[in-house]
């Protein structure tokens, strides 16, 4: 554990991370003046649910609280264990369909 960073676990299935006072993003790239974040995430995908609690300001994350499951979707213990596995299966296109992006030679 240090300074800025402690965690735990609650329970078999959850845990919690505190980040605290540290610069996440260079100046030189932009500024973030204020940002205040309250979340609850329940997308089907590894770490969740989650609820995140965070704080910054000028590019320094003043408080950064998480509480999250601990397991990824292909775990038995997860919430979300086999929900993710057929998703791209179901997936139907029309025959002119292009997954690397529009084909403006063959629309014009």
């Amino acid at each position: 554990m240090n300074l800025r960073n402690f965690h735990s676990k609650i329970g078999d299935d959850y845990a919690w991370e505190l980040e605290t006072f540290y610069n996440y993003r260079s100046f030189k790239d932009g500024i973030d003046f204020f940002i205040f974040d309250i979340s609850f995430d329940k997308y089907i995908c590894d770490h969740n649910p989650k609820f995140n609690f965070t704080l910054k300001i000028i590019n320094f994350i003043i408080f950064d609280f998480t509480i999250y499951n601990i397991w990824h979707t292909d775990n038995p213990n997860s919430p979300y264990y086999g929900m993710d596995e057929d998703e791209d299966e179901d997936l139907t296109f029309d025959s002119d369909f292009d997954a690397d992006g529009p084909n403006y030679e063959r629309d014009s």
